[in-house]
């Protein structure tokens, strides 16, 4: 029986939010401790989540994804926050994409035509950027926690010069998600 890994093409941006989040978490106040936050070396934005992929596969993926080099670096522009799938049960909890969006959309674009091959399942979803910094679990917690002050909470745009995508294995342990990455795509 062949191995498989669970994977996913994204963006590294561990630490790149070291003062910002630390301060967010002071918005949710006396329920901040119900949310898993992500921790910094975990930071990412996923670009495409293909799933879980036989071992035998992966070099194929590889050499498939090193067209994402002769796409062009770009800078992205972090700024405000958000959570899904709503205000009133909020599970997760973003910062949004205010400058690069146009750039990062085309990119996901194309690695998501590159990679459709190998997804596990496919999904017609719209890519909606974001980098998700918490998660709540249980719905019963989530109603209990006020994000205005969240949503509210203001900090100067954080610029991040993308020069590089990755090709991460995702695997789930007790403790939470554990990345490695797989192979680095150097942008143009």
């Amino acid at each position: 029986m062949s191995e498989s890994k669970r994977v996913f093409v994204g963006i590294d941006l561990s630490r790149k939010f070291s003062r910002l989040i630390p301060m967010l978490k002071t918005t949710i106040g006396e329920h901040e401790g119900d949310i898993k936050w992500i921790s910094g070396k975990n930071l990412h934005l996923t670009l495409s989540f293909l799933g879980n992929i036989d071992d035998s596969k992966i070099e194929t993926l590889i050499a498939d994804l090193q067209e994402v080099k002769a796409l062009a670096k770009f800078t992205l522009s972090v700024n405000g926050t958000g959570t899904f799938p709503n205000l009133e049960t909020p599970k997760v909890f973003w910062l949004g994409i205010e400058e690069g969006y146009d750039e990062l959309s085309d990119t996901q674009s194309i690695i998501d035509e590159l990679s459709f091959d190998y997804k596990e399942t496919q999904r017609e979803e719209k890519f909606v950027p974001h980098i998700t910094i918490g998660r709540i679990n249980s719905a019963k917690k989530s109603t209990k926690i006020d994000v205005s002050t969240f949503l509210n909470a203001v900090y100067s745009p954080i610029e991040i010069p993308i020069n590089i995508v990755n090709l991460y294995e995702s695997r789930l342990t007790p403790d939470g998600p554990r990345y490695k990455i797989l192979a680095e795509f150097p942008l143009s």
